[in-house]
């Protein structure tokens, strides 16, 4: 296993234990590790999830043993150790904890999704007919977006004027994906991927062609149409079920939208904007990458009350903090007062459907308190395991040229400098497994590692019973 396929299993565990969130909470026990428990719906599902699950013909409760003790227990034990530290009790892995709650109750196809979104979008003859009225050509454009439609029309009138599009959209543009391509989109597009406020002017366009500033639900942009391509239409008949889809996640998105917005009014959302000066103050792009700086603050500033909502407010530290842990591609710029605000809503929305989803009652529902509980489980795993093997583990460059020397038909024509990353990831990956065994090790002088023979029995005859049924 490389270190690749290690997280990829490692995922799968966690995975798995969110999966079986729905498992009936008074499920027999199969094995108990300090207070660590692991009954036989989630042990049948681990074993079907691993790479071992072929290669039973038939299942015994002794089979089933050797399988947890290879590979369950030491997770289990993980994670009772971290239980044992008072990682429960951390304020920062509470904080993780927190977040991953508002995940689960606010995901796509989470309770509170289930709750509010429509079984079905209908889509009318008419809708259809005009869909594919549009799809006898496809464009590749550029596009410059920004929320301040003051800098919006400037930019127009620079560009009027003679401006270089690409240089405006790499200094100005939200959109951090395309604004260091010069606004460009590699791929061309077909009438219904960006919305009807863009897809009903620049299809209009003609190359070269420079839009004025269009105001959509994101912001303002402004479109330089690069190519546009006839295509041939296929029979409506043939493609009538896919403008269908395409329609009604239109709907959706929509849907979505709007709802959202309702709970902006819904809850009060409210921001002093007397701070945002000090946001603007603090933001830096020189290392390429998008942050705010908060070192550039004092404490009192830091604590002040920034954003406020029913149910909850949001500091100058928090908003940072949200910020600053923003996937890139979704971390847009803060050159202006637009920029900041837009920020907010974006950012605080999934707080609003969380008190929205706890307004409701979602977060009493077992479904949910299983879930979450699986998921605390999950992250105290992980914070023990990076801090007694991830963060010990080294690979130095003697071992990797000592691995290369030794083993040096395996990497073909390949240089040392070339295979250098392939053979860090071999020797970490067996690093990894040899000190989560050492440390695993240690604790099982700790943690009493029982197994209920009921439970293994139990496990085995529901295998078995699998097992036939598909045989």
């Amino acid at each position: 296993m490389n270190a690749r396929a290690v997280t990829r299993y490692l995922f799968a565990f966690i995975m798995l234990l969110l999966v079986l969130s729905c498992a009936k909470k008074e499920s027999l026990v199969v094995i108990s590790v300090g207070d660590q428990k692991m009954d036989v719906a989630t042990f049948i599902q681990q074993l079907q999830m691993s790479s071992d699950y072929k290669n039973f013909s038939r299942f015994s409760a002794k089979d089933l043993k050797h399988f947890a003790n290879k590979f369950l227990v030491d997770n289990l034990l993980f994670q009772a150790e971290g239980y044992a530290r008072g990682y429960d009790q951390d304020s920062s892995i509470i904080r993780q904890i927190e977040q991953e709650k508002k995940r689960i109750l606010t995901r796509g196809n989470g309770l509170l999704y289930q709750k509010i979104i429509p079984d079905k979008f209908p889509v009318t003859e008419k809708e259809i007919q005009d869909f594919y009225n549009h799809l006898d050509n496809k464009i590749r454009f550029a596009y410059i977006l920004v929320k301040s439609k003051k800098l919006a029309d400037s930019l127009y009138t620079v560009l009027q004027k003679g401006g270089d599009f690409s240089q405006l959209a790499f200094k100005f543009s939200l959109d951090t994906r395309t604004a260091r391509k010069g606004g460009e989109l590699r791929n061309y597009m077909s009438w219904g991927f960006m919305g009807l406020a863009l897809d009903s002017i620049v299809f209009k366009m003609e190359p070269g062609q420079i839009s004025k500033p269009i105001k959509t639900i994101v912001g303002y942009h402004i479109v330089k149409l690069l190519d546009k391509k006839d295509r041939k239409r296929e029979p409506l008949d043939s493609v009538r079920k896919s403008i269908e889809q395409r329609i009604q996640r239109i709907k959706l998105d929509d849907f979505v939208q709007n709802y959202i917005a309702g709970l902006y009014k819904k809850y009060n959302l409210q921001y002093n904007a007397s701070l945002i000066p000090e946001i603007l103050n603090i933001y830096s792009d020189k290392a390429g990458l998008p942050v705010l700086i908060d070192s550039k603050l004092k404490k009192s500033q830091l604590d002040k009350i920034f954003v406020t909502f029913t149910g909850g407010k949001w500091t100058v530290q928090d908003f940072i903090s949200v910020y600053n842990s923003t996937p890139r591609v979704l971390r847009h710029r803060l050159k202006y007062k637009e920029d900041v605000v837009d920020f907010i809503y974006k950012s605080v929305s999934q707080d609003l459907m969380y008190e929205e989803a706890k307004r409701l009652g979602l977060d009493k529902k077992n479904e949910f308190i299983r879930e979450a509980e699986l998921a605390k489980n999950t992250i105290i795993l992980q914070h023990l395991k990076n801090l007694l093997v991830y963060k010990r583990i080294e690979v130095k460059d003697a071992e990797v040229a000592a691995y290369y020397q030794a083993n040096r038909k395996m990497f073909g024509n390949k240089s040392l400098n070339n295979a250098r990353a392939q053979i860090v990831d071999l020797l970490r990956t067996d690093k990894i497994e040899k000190k989560s065994h050492e440390e695993a090790t240690k604790l099982r002088e700790k943690f009493a590692v029982e197994y209920n023979e009921k439970g293994l029995e139990k496990a085995a005859s529901e295998l078995n019973k699998l097992r036939n049924s598909k045989s």
